[in-house]
């Protein structure tokens, strides 16, 4: 997920108990929440190191250990120095590393939820696992959470304030589709104003004495909402499935879901000689006959010698479903390889008896 959600779920843990204990909750735990996102330093160079960076070995079983151990000394030691001749009253190491164990946690778990995936067992598997039931940028996790902290937190004109400008900015992106790069449904926009109403009127009416309930509330809606994408998600697939006998032959069917709309989903079909692509209602499965037709016309010979190269290891590594072309030349032929969830391409040159030359990303330069 984006920061802002994974920040959204720091600010609300530390509302509840677990950071009740832990001086500077609120910035210690949003901190936390975000931590693992420190591989971007390491993927900031973009192509093979960002593959191989991104969701690794920071957002790993043993990456989150690593994190929460370092993370929690150094809070521990730095307050024990700005407290310096009060240690008697000062929390033990446990209670500052759970709240913060907690805390990071949450982040491999939201970003599992998504169809970019994770891979837990880092170092020891390069294995990865989708949950594939909200996109990377999700709205409602925005109005669940950030809704459910501002009624909780926001206890000056400052905050208020601060909150204001924030869903003014999100109102944006919704309302622009992110200017234009977006297909934002039009129920979407009005359930969206719908949702800051009621947002707005538990902030004025209900007044909540205690901070704990209300931000357990917030958490549990976020489980639920994932609960009814997750239900919601095998029905896509289930129905898509039955509707692909069309075709006459083995389809393997994935959904992916689509940007603010839990109803429609990306339903991706393939056979052992092209893919289909076609956007479905989740309640009656996707019309294969509208589906856009892709090619896999890699071999798997060519397959293997891509492979044997970094960028190729690392792209056949992060790709779940991705086309293939071949355009042939008279001294040499291009294979281009794309990954329909984000678009990622490689392509790779041969010689004309297909022994292989180059592979990069993008777009092989001239074609």
């Amino acid at each position: 997920m984006e920061n802002l959600t994974h920040s959204l779920v720091g600010g609300l843990l530390a509302q509840t108990r677990l950071g009740k204990q832990l001086p500077y909750t609120t910035p210690v735990l949003v901190i936390a929440a975000n931590l693992p996102d420190i591989d971007v330093i390491w993927a900031s160079r973009g192509g093979t190191e960002y593959l191989e960076a991104h969701r690794g070995i920071t957002h790993s079983v043993v990456g989150i250990i690593s994190l929460a151990v370092i993370f929690s000394g150094i809070c521990w030691f730095a307050l024990r120095r700005f407290r310096k001749g009060q240690e008697s009253a000062f929390p033990g190491f446990g209670t500052v590393f759970w709240p913060i164990f907690a805390a990071l946690v949450t982040h491999p778990i939201l970003d599992w939820t998504n169809n970019y995936g994770i891979r837990p067992w880092l170092p020891f598997s390069n294995h990865w696992y989708y949950g594939d039931i909200v996109v990377v940028v999700d709205p409602w996790l925005w109005l669940i959470l950030g809704g459910t902290l501002f009624v909780i937190a926001s206890k000056t004109r400052l905050g208020i304030a601060a909150w204001a400008v924030l869903t003014i900015i999100l109102s944006f992106v919704i309302f622009t589709g992110l200017g234009g790069r977006v297909q934002v449904p039009h129920t979407a926009r009005i359930v969206w104003v719908i949702g800051l109403a009621i947002v707005a009127a538990a902030k004025v009416f209900a007044k909540p004495t205690q901070t704990e309930p209300v931000a357990v509330f917030g958490l549990s809606l976020m489980v639920i909402y994932w609960a009814a994408l997750f239900a919601i998600h095998l029905m896509a697939v289930a129905y898509s499935t039955d509707t692909a006998e069309w075709i006459g032959r083995p389809m393997k069917v994935s959904a992916y879901p689509m940007p603010a709309d839990p109803i429609h989903w990306m339903c991706i079909g393939e056979t052992p000689d092209a893919i289909y692509q076609v956007n479905a209602f989740a309640f009656s499965g996707a019309d294969w006959k509208q589906a856009t037709r892709l090619p896999k016309e890699v071999t798997p010979e060519m397959l293997s010698q891509i492979q044997t190269t970094e960028a190729g290891r690392a792209f056949l590594s992060f790709a779940r479903t991705y086309s293939s072309k071949v355009i042939s030349g008279a001294d040499e032929n291009v294979v281009q390889l794309r990954d329909l969830r984000f678009g990622l391409m490689i392509s790779a040159k041969f010689d004309k008896d297909f022994n292989l030359l180059s592979v990069n990303f993008g777009l092989a330069s001239g074609r």
